[in-house]
């Protein structure tokens, strides 16, 4: 989401004031000591102070708020820390641990899979040559079986996970709406079959097997 918001009438003209949000709190007295009286143009000057946000109602909604795992917020933490290095596209200047990994959720529907026996093949192929364009890719790994349409990418640099976030995040894929975030280093996406699953894909390669030619030497054969 963008870190500056623009203010508008019921009309959508800009109502002349804005809000803007820093990575971090001292960036904020510098911008009041820096920019506050300032001309942005001409003649017009512009008056900054800190913003304070009121609840409205009552109380606070608890129940709105995004509950943080602590790994959550370690990467919350990295990907701050990792948004104020170098943010240049062979990572020099990056810190150490940069975050690399990321995971785009809403990529499928794991039906697909049933539907089209080189889908797999087909979307990790279209995914490939996107993120190529953004940077080095390591590995894509797709969980075929998550019913959230899960695809892991593992990139070179820390900068082209960075730019593959912002490229992916809110994107339209096909009809699905991407959702894309860094690898938290801990939630396991994959799905394990139960036993009626792993017996109907065992008696469909039994009946695949039966319809094939096998040459004589590898035929079942009774006394």
């Amino acid at each position: 989401s963008s870190r500056i918001k623009l203010y508008r009438d019921d009309h959508g003209f800009a109502k002349g004031d804005a809000s803007v949000c820093y990575a971090m709190e001292e960036s904020v007295e510098l911008a009041l000591q820096i920019l506050d009286g300032g001309q942005i143009r001409p003649g017009v000057y512009l008056k900054v102070k800190q913003a304070v946000f009121e609840i409205k109602g009552d109380k606070l909604d608890s129940s709105k708020r995004l509950k943080l795992t602590d790994s959550r917020v370690k990467v919350a933490k990295a990907a701050t820390k990792q948004a104020l290095s170098w943010n240049e596209a062979d990572d020099i200047g990056a810190i150490k641990g940069s975050l690399k990994i990321v995971v785009i959720e809403n990529m499928f529907d794991p039906s697909e899979f049933n539907d089209n026996p080189n889908f797999g093949d087909d979307l990790e192929a279209d995914l490939a040559l996107e993120c190529q364009k953004i940077g080095p890719l390591e590995k894509i790994t797709v969980f075929s079986k998550n019913p959230i349409g899960p695809v892991v990418v593992k990139f070179g640099t820390s900068y082209a996970a960075e730019q593959c976030i912002k490229l992916m995040d809110g994107r339209w894929f096909g009809k699905r709406k991407l959702k894309c975030h860094y690898w938290d280093g801990s939630t396991n996406y994959v799905v394990k079959e139960d036993e009626s699953e792993v017996m109907k894909r065992v008696e469909d390669f039994g009946k695949w097997i039966e319809e094939q030619d096998l040459p004589d030497e590898l035929k079942l054969r009774t006394e």
